[in-house]
């Protein structure tokens, strides 16, 4: 084999390795495994094979909702498990990522840079949760790019302004972590904002996981989960990267503000509306990884991650 035809060989392996990783995380295989529907018992069970059970019966609407890259294959998978037993939904998706749904209203959206499509998606997730009862069923389907995808700036702030902040962060070298915690503190619904807004409702949050440890908080900016950070972290964030002079006044003003009191934090871990949802990783980057760890093995290679 010359060196044209081993170039091409390692290239056909290496494109095999990522395809096998791709497919190990695909929604329709992950759901399949993690959400098991037997009569009108709902079985769910995470990476870590804890499991939750949910009796169908119990709840007088099913509402589906969802956000990122993932969300609306997720979804077509979800309507072929409950079928007729889900009311209404809607999520939002990056363009040309859409899919074939017969009941759940799909938008695509601007990724990794926010448009007006999200923002009229993320109104009307929000209205769905805000009409959802104490009797009713919240299933929220989450995945990569939902920070992006799901914006609903605070009043005050205009989506030009979370875009250019959302940029200078980006350009920073500022961490995933360190751009949601400020994305959380100028949204009207990250940052466990949607949860108040469906509580008393239940919630169900399928995730897959696209942060490395795949901390609930971060993922999508944690719309339905509870949030420890502060103003004052965003504005220590802010100083890190020496973007005082950058970010528009809109949203330091806001911060400020929000140090000073002024403004209302994000629900902290003690806010009793997070005992109303279950989140559930079911794929993540190390399942990802494993995959092509063991098919890289396979082949020979001596694999680690």
């Amino acid at each position: 084999m010359n060196r044209i035809e081993f170039s091409k060989y390692l290239k056909e392996e290496a494109l095999q390795l990522f395809k096998e990783g791709i497919r190990s995380v695909e929604p329709n295989q992950l759901l399949e495994k993690h959400f098991i529907l037997e009569k009108n018992k709902l079985i769910i069970t995470d990476i870590d094979s804890i499991t939750k059970k949910y009796y169908l019966d119990e709840y007088e609407k099913i509402f589906i909702i969802g956000a990122g890259k993932a969300s609306a294959a997720m979804a077509s998978k979800i309507e072929e498990v409950l079928g007729d037993k889900i009311n209404s939904g809607i999520v939002v998706t990056k363009y040309d990522f859409g899919e074939d749904l017969k009941v759940i209203e799909q938008i695509e959206a601007g990724h990794p840079l926010p448009d007006n499509n999200g923002v009229i998606a993320a109104t009307k997730i929000k209205d769905i949760c805000t009409k959802a009862t104490k009797k009713d069923l919240i299933i929220n389907l989450m995945s990569g790019g939902a920070s992006s995808l799901l914006p609903s700036p605070v009043e005050g702030i205009s989506l030009d302004d979370k875009i250019q902040t959302t940029k200078l962060l980006l350009n920073s070298g500022a961490t995933i972590n360190e751009i949601n915690t400020i994305r959380k503190h100028i949204s009207s619904i990250k940052g466990g904002h949607l949860m108040q807004a469906a509580f008393p409702a239940t919630v169900i949050s399928l995730i897959i996981s696209d942060v490395i440890g795949d901390e609930h908080g971060t993922i999508g900016s944690g719309p339905f989960e509870f949030d420890n950070s502060t103003f004052s972290d965003c504005l220590n964030i802010i100083k890190k990267y020496d973007l005082f002079n950058a970010v528009p006044s809109s949203i330091l003003e806001y911060l400020i503000e929000g140090k000073s009191k002024k403004k209302p934090e994000t629900p902290s871990e003690q806010d009793p509306i997070f005992s109303n949802v279950d989140s559930f990783i079911i794929g993540n980057n190390l399942i990802c990884l494993n995959s092509i760890k063991d098919a890289a093995l396979q082949l020979g290679y001596d694999s680690k991650i």
